[in-house]
């Protein structure tokens, strides 16, 4: 026997004027932030202990999520997985390792030149209405 019934609306009392219950999921993830949105015209990498992806505004540090990351600056994925490779290197060296004074230097100046050409490839993928800057 098939049902002729109709299925309720999704909203259940004043929609869209006061309270109400809605069948939908409305409002987002928590994980995922509202806006895709990236105030002033700076883009700074600036490694920070325990930021994988060390890309801040003028309003502070950046999501670190690819996909927020690719709406909001246009950024590929591997250029992404690239600057969490560099973070995570970043604060392996920052999270205590002992290495003699001569690995640290070396390492340092490795991680310097790595985060040079990072900055280098961030300009060219992000809006020609940013520049990037390095802050060691």
């Amino acid at each position: 026997m098939a049902d002729d019934r109709e299925a309720p609306p999704i909203y259940f009392g004043d929609h869209p004027h006061g309270s109400y219950w809605s069948a939908e999921v409305g409002g987002g993830s928590d994980d995922e932030p509202e806006s895709c949105e990236v105030s002033g015209t700076v883009i700074t990498f600036m490694p920070e202990d325990t930021v994988t992806v060390p890309l801040w505004s003028d309003e502070g540090l950046l999501p670190e999520e690819p996909e927020w990351l690719n709406r909001a600056l246009g950024l590929s994925r591997g250029l992404v997985e690239d600057i969490a490779a560099w973070g995570r290197d970043w604060n392996a060296d920052r999270m205590g390792e002992t290495l003699i004074a001569a690995q640290r230097e070396e390492r340092r100046i490795r991680l310097d030149a790595e985060a040079r050409l990072l900055v280098a490839r961030l300009q060219r993928e992000v809006p020609e209405r940013f520049t990037v800057v390095y802050r060691p």
